[in-house]
């Protein structure tokens, strides 16, 4: 009975001790897991050059349509002058799928909410003014999208100066008419043009 009582107590500890050292690890390797929460649509990813906030006010009051709208803040904080490409913005699905950002093109062809959105929005936008103020910082819309009815020309990329904050929406499509948008843990990547540094965002658009 003594050398069961040992046993068992032999297997506790290393149990222990395995559990801390997991513990340890995961909080090593990086920031902790996002899990959805009803009243959270914010979500962010911060490395040593660049800030990038993400909002999915939008898509969680229209749920998943034919477009996934999500806005965003990204920050130059110590990068040098780069470029911002649609390229440079990915989405990854629950299922794997990774989307590009659409063409303005297609943007004007399929989306007529793009005023709300912009209304919806502001309230996000304005919450940077203390983190990031202008002055030292100068903000600029981001031009893949801009409203309609404007003189502002839908551009391809942009450039981006380190102190510099830009923000505006990206839009995404689905892969094909039959796919609908999952529920679950989505991942935007961006990677500036010729940058090393890509970050992550997760979110939960839905």
């Amino acid at each position: 009975m003594q050398r069961s009582s040992r046993i068992c107590a032999m297997l506790l500890a290393a149990a222990a001790i395995c559990g801390c050292a997991t513990g340890r690890a995961s909080r090593m390797g990086g920031p902790p897991a996002v899990e959805r929460k009803t009243n959270v649509v914010d979500y962010s990813s911060e490395g040593r050059l660049w800030f990038i906030g993400l909002n999915a006010r939008v898509s969680r009051m229209s749920g998943p349509k034919e477009l996934l709208p999500l806005q965003a803040v990204i920050v130059n904080k110590n990068a040098g002058t780069t470029r911002l490409t649609r390229e440079g913005f990915v989405l990854e699905t629950p299922d794997g799928k990774r989307l590009p950002v659409i063409s303005y093109d297609q943007f004007d062809k399929e989306y007529s909410r793009d005023r709300a959105d912009a209304a919806a929005g502001k309230d996000y936008v304005d919450r940077f003014t203390t983190r990031f103020p202008q002055p030292p910082f100068t903000w600029r819309e981001l031009e893949f999208f801009p409203l309609r009815n404007t003189a502002v020309v839908p551009r391809e990329e942009m450039e981006i100066r380190e102190g510099e904050l830009v923000h505006g929406y990206l839009y995404f499509s689905r892969p094909d008419a039959s796919y609908v948008f999952p529920q679950g843990k989505y991942k935007l990547l961006f990677t500036p043009a010729g940058g090393e540094e890509t970050l992550v965002v997760e979110l939960f658009p839905f």
